[in-house]
């Protein structure tokens, strides 16, 4: 599913500004997360290039598969739930190694975490 921005931007523009995205962080010694892209998680250049991924509501939207190749190299997957109960993606994110919480979207919410199901 891809939404159009009005320009005439291709996979090949993202791939490009995603790489400079994660060049410029490590180049000033920090660690890089990729966000929002899952239809380029599976690009090698990709998982190889940024540290982490912050994910929200891959549970909700069977969308955690995408990020297997950041789990198959160790590199950690965060994510957010707002809606499913800790029940419905807890074991689920045990299995896949995915560190999970369930939170309200406001930013100043409280959070429940999966640490019962770990």
């Amino acid at each position: 599913m891809y939404e159009s921005t009005g320009f005439p931007l291709t996979y090949e523009d993202q791939i490009y500004f995603n790489l400079w995205v994660a060049e410029q962080v490590h180049a000033r010694g920090m660690l890089v997360g990729f966000k929002n892209d899952i239809n380029q998680a599976h690009d090698e250049k990709i998982y190889n290039a940024f540290d982490f991924v912050l994910s929200e509501q891959c549970f909700q939207y069977d969308e955690c598969g995408y990020f297997s190749d950041f789990l198959r190299l160790n590199k950690p997957v965060f994510e957010a739930e707002y809606k499913l109960a800790l029940k419905k993606f807890c074991p689920q994110a045990k299995n896949l190694r995915i560190i999970a919480i369930k939170k309200r979207a406001s930013l100043n919410s409280t959070r429940e975490d999966c640490s019962t199901y770990y």
